[in-house]
Parts: C-alpha cells; sequence; structure tokens
C-alpha cells in the first residue's frame, strides 16, 4: 500500500537523527527543506510600488506577507493570479485607447478606424504615434502603482492636493480615464525602461523556479518509488509548487519598485 509518510514505527522509541553517508542522512534533510523553504517563501513576493517615503522600508511590507506564505503559499498564489488577470484585462482596453482608435465602445462611424472623418483627425492630433507598444509589463508596473502625479512639483495640481498625500497614484480605473481622456500624458516608456526599476531579472526568476521544479520533481519520484518523505519534505513540496505557480503569474511584475514615474 502507499505511505507516503513512511511504514508505521514498531516500537515507542520514535525517529532518530540519521547521519550521513551511507543513507540520506537528517542533516541533508534539513538543510535542502531550509534552503529550499526560504526561497520559495522570500523570493516570489513581487509587491505593489510603496507609498511615498517608504521605499527603503519595502522589505518590512513583505514580513506580513511572509507569514502568509509560510502558513497558506496558496493565498499568495491565488493573489499572484488575481493581479495577472487585472493586467491582462488592462491591456487590450489601453492598447485601443492609445493607438488612438477612440475609447471603448465608440460608434463605429468609419468602417476602418471606427470614427468619423473629423473624429478621426482630431483624435490623431490628441493622441500622436507611441515609439512604444503597452505591454503586458506595461499593465503589471500600471496596477502595481507605477504611475503618479506629484503635486508639490506642479503648481497646477498642487492646489487640488492634499498637504499629506504629495503625490496622487493612479489607479487602474484613474488611467483608463486617463487614456480615454488625455492618453498624451501617459509616459511613453519602453520595456527596457520599466526592467530597469526591477530588482530581479529572467535569470534569477528562472534559478528560483528550477531549484523549486528540481525539488519537487525529487520528491515525485521518491514517491513514485514507494519511498518515504518526511513532513517536512511533503510541506517544502506544496511550497514549491506554489512558487511556480506565483512566478507564472507574476514573471513580467517588476520586483521592488520603489518610485514611481510621475505625470506631468
Amino acid at each position: 500500500m502507499f505511505q507516503p509518510f513512511g511504514p508505521p514505527l514498531v516500537n515507542n522509541t520514535g525517529p532518530s537523527w540519521h547521519p550521513e553517508p551511507t543513507q540520506r542522512g537528517t542533516t541533508n534533510i534539513l538543510w535542502t527543506c531550509l534552503i529550499t523553504l526560504g526561497l520559495c517563501i522570500w523570493s516570489p513576493l513581487h509587491l505593489n510600488i510603496p507609498a511615498h517615503g517608504q521605499g527603503s522600508t519595502q522589505w518590512l511590507n513583505k514580513v506580513p506577507w511572509v507569514v502568509v506564505g509560510i502558513f497558506a503559499p496558496e493565498f499568495v498564489a491565488w493573489a499572484a493570479y488575481t493581479e495577472y488577470r487585472e493586467a491582462r484585462s488592462l491591456g487590450p482596453v489601453l492598447r485601443k485607447a492609445l493607438s488612438g482608435t477612440g475609447p471603448p465602445g465608440a460608434t463605429p462611424l468609419d468602417p476602418e478606424r471606427g470614427l468619423s472623418a473629423p473624429e478621426a483627425e482630431s483624435e490623431q492630433r490628441r493622441c500622436p504615434k507611441r515609439k512604444h507598444e503597452w505591454t503586458i509589463i506595461h499593465c503589471h508596473f500600471a496596477c502595481m502603482g507605477g504611475f503618479c502625479i506629484r503635486g508639490a512639483v506642479d503648481p497646477e495640481t498642487a492646489e487640488f492636493m492634499p498637504p499629506s498625500h504629495p503625490r496622487l497614484v493612479l489607479t487602474k480605473a484613474s488611467l483608463l480615464l486617463l487614456a480615454e481622456n488625455e492618453p498624451e500624458l501617459i509616459p511613453d516608456i519602453s520595456e527596457a525602461d520599466i526592467r530597469d526599476k526591477s530588482e530581479a531579472n529572467g535569470l534569477a526568476k528562472a534559478l528560483i523556479c528550477f531549484q523549486a521544479t528540481w525539488f519537487y520533481v525529487q520528491c515525485i519520484v521518491r514517491m513514485a518509488q514507494g519511498m518515504a518523505l518526511t513532513l517536512l519534505e511533503l510541506n517544502t513540496f506544496a511550497h514549491a509548487i506554489c512558487t511556480v505557480l506565483i512566478y507564472v503569474f507574476w514573471w513580467h511584475k517588476p520586483l521592488d519598485v520603489e518610485e514611481p514615474i510621475a505625470i506631468s
């Protein structure tokens, strides 16, 4: 019979410390699981941009998420999925608004562009051709608070900003409203500019995914061969699976960005 927790004990002495190298030692199991757990809990956390003046303490904002990740890694994976779904839904709408084809739901008076001739000419002047296409990286950056309006810099907007809020972060709804009415105000930035703000590149993320994948593949092979796994290995196995899922959804989300891009 398949026994993932190992065969039952034949006496009451309980498990003991097993040395190496004649067998799989306890020290090897502990170090492998603890290192993998540390990577799987801390590294995948892609938090949003912190509030003004709190960029240097971003690591403190990770502490509550680390606690959640220890006891409920599936909750972090679900949060990553919801943010990915939100970013995916933002992309088509913004690409359409920034391309000069008019806001979503406009009456298609012109079969080719969806606007009448005067409207198309006015829209072209209002929204000039952009150099960089709006990608999934832009969507993640926008949803994590990547664009803001600084009231202290612009005297025209300073009087509308509360004194305790030197900058106003644009949410998804406000960014869509801005794209439909004043699309030329949205910065025309490239993927390279956004990636430059991130503290991790694709190689660093790939190494974490490789370590997590290698661990749970080892666990699957051991269970397939009828070998026992410790409770610590089973717990790490669950964290490794959730880590790969988190990186799938947050692969294009910048890591540890401290300051947003100001819209002027």
